[in-house]
Formats: structure tokens, sequence, C-alpha cells
């Protein structure tokens, strides 16, 4: 399993089967768990342009035909630290899933 949601307003957590904290402030950050056999692009943004003050998470295939092959639950306003201002992504995928981003 891996969780992934904003922070604050300039941190994107990752955690599960790895763990980290990618600083993501004035930009988003895209994480790709799985490779070109199987997986997804996970986006993820503080909505500085309406000045919201929420995190934004959207999916995409990492390629055409390369299915997602695990469940992704998404978990609107999680609770964090008693706010409530990020979407939250679990994707059920198992150890070993490769997990990649760029710095």
């Amino acid at each position: 399993m891996l969780r992934i949601y904003g922070a604050s307003d300039d941190l994107v957590e990752i955690e599960g089967i790895v763990s980290d904290e990618l600083g993501a402030y004035e930009r988003a950050r895209t994480i790709t768990v799985g490779d070109t056999s199987g997986g997804v692009v996970v986006r993820v943004e503080y909505a500085v342009a309406n000045r919201a003050g929420v995190w934004s998470v959207a999916f995409e295939p990492i390629d055409e035909d390369v299915p997602i092959p695990w469940p992704i639950s998404v978990k609107l306003n999680a609770i964090r630290d008693g706010r409530g201002y990020s979407t939250e992504a679990s994707i059920d995928c198992p150890a070993g899933t490769p997990v990649s981003w760029a710095e």
C-alpha cells in the first residue's frame, strides 16, 4: 500500500512501501508508481492558482495500453493534524513496486 497526500503548503508526503517527503513549494510533483508493464503516474499540486489553500491529486496511465493494475482509492479532505485540506490517494500496490520521482 502507498499513500500520497499534501501537507502544509509546500510538502508532498509518501507513506507505505516507500516513505519520503518531497518539497513542492509553488510546483507540482509527479510520482511514478510501477513501470512500463503496469503502473500509474500521480500528480500532486497545491492549488496556488486560485489561492484556495487545498491540494489536488490526479492520476494517469504510464503510457498508452499500459494498465493501472492496482485499486486506487481517494479520500477527499483527508484530516491531517486537525486540518482537512488535502486529497489523499491510496494505491494498493505490493511491496517491491518501484516508486520514483524527479528532483
